[in-house]
């Protein structure tokens, strides 16, 4: 699409169906539950998505939060900025909205923390952004067996399986053995689907790979950020 004109130069429509034998196959068509004939590039219905997530957030902060006066806001540098005595390095996230970050923050101490939520795949620059990080919290977000038979829409599945999507527990499981070989000693997995994933799946997940790995229990520490309260305190 040219972004100044809306002028669409291709397009794309899946699940697909060959034109030449719609009337051979109408009825099959007509009545299949992917409806195959929606058009979805000009006639599916979306949510805006992640990307629209900062301009709600932004206009509930105005109507219903008072900032104090002098609060500090910081730019991402992406050479890193400090907040307090803390160093915080901003990395890219593959996800669809803009400027998805993860972050890496070096204390005081020389201890280093990685963060790492909202994102469809495990890039370089975010191996790179948690390597080394003693702690490090990581997106586990769907069982791939719940998100295959939820109630959730086509769509809205192959939205969050997508590269720009979010991290699925079998990814997330993968990427933990390397972050233990590398330093990593805690682990942290976060933003878990409330409909598309169980603690106890991404948690044996982890531990799985991690132990499949050469790693003892006892070397490493595994816990679920919990959604609505406070979560187990790590000690650095």
């Amino acid at each position: 699409m040219d972004p100044e004109t809306g002028a669409v130069y291709a397009m794309v429509s899946k699940p697909d169906f060959r034109p030449g034998l719609v009337a051979e196959n109408w009825e099959e068509l007509n009545t299949d539950e992917d409806s195959l004939l929606l058009n979805r590039a000009t006639q599916g219905l979306y949510p805006p998505g992640s990307t629209f997530k900062v301009v709600t957030a932004l206009e509930y902060m105005r109507e219903h939060v008072e900032l104090p006066a002098g609060l500090p806001l910081y730019e991402a540098d992406p050479e890193g900025f400090c907040v307090g005595q803390m160093m915080v390095r901003p990395f890219a996230t593959s996800h669809d909205s803009v400027g998805s970050l993860g972050y890496r923050i070096s204390l005081p101490d020389g201890q280093e923390l990685g963060f790492a939520t909202d994102l469809g795949c495990y890039t370089e620059a975010v191996e790179e952004g948690l390597r080394g990080c003693r702690t490090v919290m990581l997106e586990s977000n769907y069982d791939d067996g719940m998100i295959l038979v939820s109630d959730y829409p086509y769509y809205l599945k192959r939205r969050i399986q997508s590269r720009s999507g979010h991290l699925s527990n079998s990814d997330c499981a993968a990427a933990l053995p390397a972050l233990a070989q590398n330093g990593t000693r805690n682990f942290v997995l976060g933003h878990l689907s409330q409909n598309n994933n169980l603690g106890l799946l991404a948690q044996q997940a982890s531990e799985q790979a991690l132990l499949q790995a050469g790693l003892e229990r006892g070397d490493f520490t595994l816990q679920i950020a919990n959604r609505s309260q406070l979560s187990q305190p790590v000690l650095l």
